[in-house]
Order: C-alpha cells, then sequence, then structure tokens
C-alpha cells in the first residue's frame, strides 16, 4: 500500500518489529479502508455516527492515534507537522482524527499523545 514506506534493507516504517510481514501490513490497510467505507459521505458527519463522537469513536481514536505515529518513523526523518499526510489514502479517517484533536470537540482532544512519544513508546 503506498501508506507503507520501507526503510533500506526492507523493513517496513511502521514500528520496529521485524517479524512484521507484507501481510501485516495488507490487513492493516484492509481495516482502514474499512474504517474509511464506514464513515461513508463526508456531508454525513465527521464521525461514525454524524457530527459527534460516540463512544465507537472514542475507541478507535487512540488506535487510529498510534497507526498513524507508526507510519512515520525516525529513521526516515518525517516531522511531526507533516503527518498529516499519512492518512491520505483514507481522508475521512484523517478528518476524524484531525476533528477530534481540536478542543473541545471530544476528550481525544485533551488526551492524545504525541507522534514522537508514541515513536519512542515502539522503539
Amino acid at each position: 500500500h503506498s501508506a507503507y514506506r520501507r526503510l533500506p534493507g526492507g523493513r517496513p516504517t511502521w514500528g520496529v518489529n521485524p517479524k512484521h510481514t507484507a501481510s501485516d501490513a495488507a490487513r492493516l490497510s484492509a481495516a482502514l479502508d474499512s474504517l474509511e467505507a464506514a464513515l461513508g459521505n463526508p456531508a454525513a458527519g465527521t464521525f461514525l455516527h454524524g457530527d459527534k463522537p460516540y463512544m465507537v469513536d472514542l475507541m478507535l481514536l487512540p488506535i487510529l492515534e498510534r497507526v498513524e505515529s507508526l507510519l512515520l518513523h525516525p529513521f526516515l526523518g518525517d516531522a511531526p507537522s507533516k503527518h498529516h499526510h499519512v492518512f491520505g489514502d483514507w481522508p475521512r479517517t484523517s478528518r476524524m482524527l484531525a476533528s477530534a484533536r481540536q478542543p473541545g470537540v471530544c476528550s481525544f482532544g485533551e488526551l492524545q499523545s504525541d507522534v514522537q512519544t508514541l515513536q519512542a513508546i515502539s522503539l
């Protein structure tokens, strides 16, 4: 999938486990494709059930945050300011995460982590 970049030697940029395979990448891409389809038409709202996040959205947001940080890799020199392009193949998913990060939208905006911390945890 185009969101996955490889380090020299073929290691994927998401995570640091050398046991990750192309089938792992395919499963993650399929899951993101399914979420993108579930989010449906952008006019229907930013979240799964409209413009306000429900419990299911709040449960997905930390997972998406981690997926986003693992699609980046510090060895590639990706800056956090460029991380909005990570979900380029999943624009509704990207919109959902970006909206949840806005202050006052939901508790996730106050509790979210940052890319550097999440990458450091996974190293």
